[in-house]
């Protein structure tokens, strides 16, 4: 389980005290852009593969009993959030890294964009969070609550554009993100 809580732990914390700071800077300085995705991009998916095994792997240890029917009741939420998963994937979207270009469109603020900047962080939780309550033990909770945590970061981080302009106010998207986008 102590793995299952390091592993957990790992990417939010890689992200915030490496992609989001001036570490990522001398990083990208000294091995180039390129480099430093390609590397933090395999980081990224060795972690999230660690996670995977790391949570099969972990004990039962029930927290809560589900009640009966409530993941029936939760489909709505797994359903709505598969949209926004998916319109988050296939929507050209300007903070995605390599995407900056997408800032030099006038109309590139359209559709879910309009609603958040990254629905794939919404969708992602919003199904982590079905998936806690469902399961309701020790390892879900471990291994979904940092997607919840992404989702609900998104509220106040990156999805505040009621309006257009709050586009071209944003942090140049490789600055702040990393190559494989919203995991």
């Amino acid at each position: 389980m102590i793995g299952l809580a390091l592993v957990a732990l790992f990417l939010p914390l890689s992200h915030f005290l490496i992609a989001s700071t001036r570490l990522r800077r001398l990083l990208v300085r000294r091995f180039g852009e390129p480099r430093y995705l390609a590397c933090y991009s395999t980081l990224t998916l060795v972690t999230l593969a660690g996670l995977i095994v790391a949570y099969l792997r972990a004990p039962v240890l029930v927290l809560w009993a589900t009640p009966p029917g409530l993941a029936a009741v939760l489909l709505p939420v797994i359903l709505v959030g598969s949209v926004l998963m998916t319109s988050g994937l296939s929507t050209p979207n300007p903070v995605i890294v390599r995407l900056g270009h997408l800032f030099d469109q006038a109309d590139i603020v359209r559709g879910i964009l309009r609603v958040s900047r990254n629905p794939f962080f919404w969708g992602a939780g919003l199904i982590s969070l079905a998936q806690v309550i469902v399961l309701g033990d020790v390892a879900a909770v471990l291994a979904f609550v940092r997607h919840i945590g992404a989702g609900s970061a998104s509220i106040g981080k990156i999805a505040n554009i009621a309006s257009p302009m709050n586009f071209s106010t944003s942090p140049p998207p490789a600055a702040t993100a990393s190559h494989i986008g919203p995991i």
